[in-house]
């Protein structure tokens, strides 16, 4: 089964029977729980399997199962009532991440604003984003998303989130676009200077340097 598969019927799991995901990590059950989340969708025919073993959707049960969630206000089965909830959210993500990734392999910005659109909270699409702008020579869009990144960054550790972890999200993601990108230009001007300075800027953030973007804050 492919990796992406894995992470979302393991986040399916989750959700459903709410399991700790860093007790998971630390017991090393990853690949039990992948096989119970196989186990309790196939018991719920929620799910087919081909001759292949590849894994799709039963949109069709799916939908029967909703409509009487819907009409009765259960299915009668809590663990399934709860999925039913978490998928749409789950698709959306799903939805918005493939906008992202075309964006990302057609250079074309538009594909991202679609992204953000539909999550208007996810740091990451901007900095793909400004990635994008930046191979594309719009050099200061690209600077206008990278802000946008960094304000809602700013804004979740307003309200409380550890600054560190989020900067590390950040940076890892805008580090990778920009990679990317570069890949396809490496003469890149903007962006290799970008890239350097978010390299420098996680290795101060990881080391404690002295100014990080997290000096004096959790």
């Amino acid at each position: 089964m492919r990796r992406k598969s894995k992470r979302l019927l393991l986040l399916v799991l989750l959700l459903i029977i709410s399991f700790n995901l860093t007790a998971c990590a630390d017991s090393g059950m990853v690949d039990e729980l992948l096989e119970m989340a196989i186990e309790w969708a196939d018991q719920r025919d929620l799910i087919d399997v081909d001759g292949e073993g590849n894994i799709g959707v039963n949109y069709v049960q799916v939908g029967l199962y909703e409509a009487e969630r819907r009409w009765a206000g259960t299915t009668g089965d809590d663990e399934l009532d709860a999925a039913l909830i978490a998928g749409p959210v789950i698709k959306s993500v799903a939805d918005a991440d493939a906008l992202a990734a075309e964006g990302m392999r057609s250079r074309d910005p538009a594909k991202l604003d679609a992204a953000i659109a539909a999550r208007p909270g996810d740091w990451n699409y901007h900095d793909q984003k400004a990635a994008i702008l930046g191979i594309n020579g719009d050099t200061n869009a690209a600077l206008d998303a990278f802000a946008r990144s960094e304000q809602l960054v700013e804004a979740r550790i307003n309200d409380g989130a550890s600054c560190r972890g989020l900067y590390q999200n950040m940076l890892r993601g805008r580090i990778n676009a920009l990679r990317e990108q570069l890949g396809n230009d490496p003469d890149n001007v903007f962006n290799d200077a970008a890239l350097k300075q978010a390299e420098q800027q996680m290795a101060d953030l990881n080391g404690n340097a002295p100014g990080n973007v997290c000096a004096g804050r959790s």
